[in-house]
């Protein structure tokens, strides 16, 4: 079949169409993606702090000493073990055990408490030191 001109102009006609659609799907979708990033990224932050997300809670510094006191005491108990495998027995152990020891990540974190309360700047707060005072002082109290 033979294609004259008129053929051939309305196909890349209707090409080019398509193509100009599909780019501008595509810059649309790309500019809601963007806006949409840019209204998350700098509400956020703020949404967390006013729903109080950012908050350490007490009870949650509880669970974490706890977790730690137990991944301490097996840390040391394989470290023990360890020691005593022939294979092992030449290994560097106070350069394992200064890498295989976990830090507690809430050691300079504030929490907000409603119960105790200081006075610094107008904030409530409890800090870390504070929290294990009170919570060996309340483990003294169950004992005693």
């Amino acid at each position: 079949m033979r294609m004259n001109a008129k053929m051939i102009f309305q196909r890349k006609c209707r090409n080019y169409a398509k193509i100009v659609f599909i780019f501008q799907v595509l810059l649309q979708t790309a500019g809601i993606v963007l806006l949409t990033l840019c209204v998350n990224g700098t509400t956020t932050k703020k949404l967390l702090e006013v729903l109080k997300l950012t908050e350490i809670s007490p009870g949650r510094f509880e669970e974490m000493k706890s977790a730690l006191k137990t991944i301490n005491v097996s840390q040391k108990k394989a470290l023990i073990m360890l020691r005593h495998d022939r294979f092992l027995s030449d290994a560097n152990w106070t350069y394992v055990s200064d890498h295989t020891k976990i830090d507690d990540p809430y050691k300079n974190v504030i929490t907000f408490h409603h119960e105790k309360k200081h006075s610094i700047t107008g904030k409530s707060f409890m800090n870390y030191n504070d929290l294990v005072n009170q919570s060996s002082s309340c483990l003294e109290n169950r004992i005693g």
